[in-house]
Formats: structure tokens, C-alpha cells, sequence
């Protein structure tokens, strides 16, 4: 699989941090851009966020529709084969893309993965098999398309964020609210959030999201 162009937001100085956001079906990594800047994280974060683009390919989840996927399925469909080699080589690429930041100087627990829809579903495979330990993983309103794979043992102990729309009609929240468990009972650390809210953001997640980056990827600096 060949990604789309990324959108790649800089800090002001040499990042010490990284982010790596992937979209929903039918979205772009550009796309996505508003809610970065939404988050306001504080003057002197240095966090670089990718936001990667899924390729644009004809979907039958979509009758033949040309979009942009990290897989072929609609909303909690099972995945048939061509589905599942897609997001196997989805994954790989999100790796890669964690590998990059890594050379590039940023330490693993200091780069946290993410994703919206589809995204999520990506999002979480990747990080929870990566084999070095990582800083999070965000998963915004998940399809569940795409089961769980290899967890590593590295990230045994990730730290979770997860939230979905309680209005939401594309996923039930009853069915994140289980998957949120099922990863508990398997050890993880999950902070699941319910919004008054259907497939979209709203501010009271954004703010949430604002104080979770923080706590985890700025440094404060102490004033004598």
C-alpha cells in the first residue's frame, strides 16, 4: 500500500514528541488539521503531529465509489480477505511511520498513535503490536471493523483514551463501551469517555484530549 501525501504540523522548535493521527473513511489526514489546532496545546509544546492519508481506491462497501480507506468494510462489517490484507499493510506503514519518528530522535514513549473510524481501528492494532513501548494510543469513536491483533508485550501497559458518541449511528456505543472493557480485562489501562454527541467531535472531547496530550507529552519546565 502506497499512503497519501501526509499533513505534517511542526512545532515552533525541534520536536521532542510525536503524534500520529490516522482519519476516518472518506476523510484526509489534511482534513483532520482543524482539530489539532483545536487543541491549543501550550505555547512551547514540542509536538509534531503527522496525520497520514489513507489511499483512494474504488470501495464495494461503497458500491464501487472511489475513497479514500485504510480498508474496504463498512461500519462493524466483518473484514473478507482483500479487507484484511489491506489492513495488514495499513498497519505496516503506521509502524514505519513510528519508526521514522524514532529515528528522527523521538523516544518511543514519548510518540502516541491515534485515530477517528477507521483510523482508530488501524490505530490500535499497530500500537498495541508495536514492539517497542509508546506514550498512548487515542481511539475517537471507533468502527470495530477491525478486530484486535498481536498485542506485544512491550505495551503491555499502554495507556488508553477512548472515546465515542452516545448518539452516535453508525457504531453503537454499547458495542465501544464493551470493547473498551474487553481491552481492560486484558490489562490495559483504558480511559473510556461517553459524549452527548453522534459521529463527530465535541468540545467537551476536545478538551479532554487537550489535558491527556499534556500530561503526557509536554514537559514543564521549573522556574527557580
Amino acid at each position: 500500500m502506497s499512503l497519501a501525501r501526509s499533513s505534517v504540523i511542526e512545532p515552533a522548535g525541534a520536536a521532542d514528541a510525536c503524534v500520529i493521527f490516522l482519519h476516518g473513511q472518506g476523510s484526509s489526514g489534511y482534513g483532520f488539521e482543524p482539530l489539532i489546532h483545536a487543541l491549543a496545546l501550550p505555547p512551547g509544546s514540542q509536538v509534531r503531529f503527522v496525520l497520514p492519508g489513507a489511499p483512494i481506491r474504488p470501495l464495494d462497501c461503497r458500491g464501487g465509489e472511489a475513497a479514500a480507506a485504510w480498508y474496504d468494510a463498512s461500519v462493524g462489517e466483518t473484514v473478507g480477505s482483500i479487507a484484511a490484507a489491506q489492513i495488514d499493510a495499513a498497519v505496516a506503514e503506521v509502524q514505519a511511520l513510528i519508526g521514522e519518528a524514532l529515528e528522527a530522535g523521538i523516544d518511543a514513549g514519548r510518540i502516541i498513535v491515534g485515530g477517528f473510524g477507521q483510523g482508530a481501528d488501524i490505530a490500535a492494532r499497530a500500537a498495541l503490536a508495536y514492539r517497542k513501548g509508546l506514550g498512548g494510543l487515542m481511539l475517537l469513536s471507533p468502527e470495530l471493523s477491525c478486530p484486535l491483533g498481536e498485542c506485544h508485550s512491550a505495551n503491555r501497559y499502554l495507556q488508553i483514551t477512548l472515546h465515542h458518541g452516545r448518539r452516535d449511528r453508525l457504531m453503537a456505543e454499547a458495542s465501544v463501551r464493551r470493547y473498551a472493557d474487553r481491552l481492560g480485562r486484558l490489562g490495559y489501562n483504558v480511559d473510556y469517555t461517553a459524549h452527548d454527541m453522534g459521529n463527530q467531535f465535541c468540545a467537551e472531547e476536545l478538551k479532554h484530549l487537550r489535558a491527556w496530550l499534556i500530561a503526557r507529552l509536554v514537559r514543564t519546565r521549573l522556574v527557580a
